[in-house]
């Protein structure tokens, strides 16, 4: 029987005491890569533990020193006390600084995850799969990525979804709501909020003049359901990004 899915806040440096406060394992996504490809971290020490983040800023790597780099990581990884590596890099022109990344780590033994856009730069990897569905079933997707690459490597991004299509829609993202534009239209109309099995989200619909509307959106509730069916099917991890779910990021975690 799959354990319970290991689950992670990530934070930024500005979120960080409030994202520690909650008491769950934190990635601390406070390292950047500068354009020279040092390694820079963008505040004070974190505590140690947890996972370490890395991001790029869209700057050409591509002629950087991947050996004095990868030493750079490592001593900060160890230094640190980190027990893997997140490394938020999903340009496509990042995919030859992913691959040397991922060799550095796994010569290691380290556990890292990278986007889903990566797996080919980095097969030692884990991959992280997006929650975010609009249409088609949230359960066969989530079953239809572990039988592609196994359940074990795979991460799962719980993205806080707020979208409203308009109906007919064409688009399978709609107009993506602030918490504050969320909040307005839901006062305003007062509708009824359902639960679809399929997407594993709320909805509930709208008419403004003579425009209808389809709001879809996740809450703890079903944010909890979602990570649950990656629980069971056998994800390795999940990670919630703590500017997306405050806190109610420990209950969604707690089930």
């Amino acid at each position: 029987m799959p354990q319970k899915i290991r689950t992670f806040l990530v934070t930024m440096p500005q979120d960080a005491n409030n994202a520690i406060s909650t008491g769950l394992p934190c990635v601390y996504l406070f390292y950047q890569l500068s354009p020279e490809g040092r390694l820079v971290r963008t505040s004070p020490s974190p505590p140690k533990g947890g996972l370490m983040g890395v991001y790029t800023d869209g700057k050409d790597y591509s002629k950087l020193d991947m050996s004095y780099l990868g030493k750079e990581l490592i001593a900060e990884y160890g230094k640190r006390g980190f027990g893997g590596v997140l490394l938020d890099m999903d340009d496509p022109q990042d995919a030859s600084l992913v691959s040397g990344l991922s060799q550095v780590l796994s010569s290691r033994g380290i556990v890292h995850f990278v986007p889903l856009s990566m797996a080919k730069a980095a097969p030692q990897a884990k991959y992280i799969i997006p929650s975010a569905v609009s249409g088609g079933s949230y359960q066969e997707m989530i079953a239809g990525y572990a039988e592609r690459y196994g359940a074990s490597k795979l991460g799962l991004e719980l993205v806080r979804t707020c979208s409203d299509f308009l109906m007919p829609s064409y688009s399978p993202e709609g107009n993506i709501l602030s918490a504050t534009q969320f909040r307005e239209i839901t006062e305003t109309y007062q509708p009824s909020v359902y639960f679809s099995p399929e997407l594993c989200a709320k909805y509930c619909t709208y008419r403004k003049e003579e425009e209808h509307h389809f709001l879809l959106f996740d809450d703890a509730g079903s944010a909890a359901k979602k990570l649950a069916i990656a629980g069971r099917q056998g994800y390795f991890a999940a990670f919630m990004l703590y500017r997306d779910w405050g806190a109610d990021a420990r209950q969604i975690a707690m089930g």
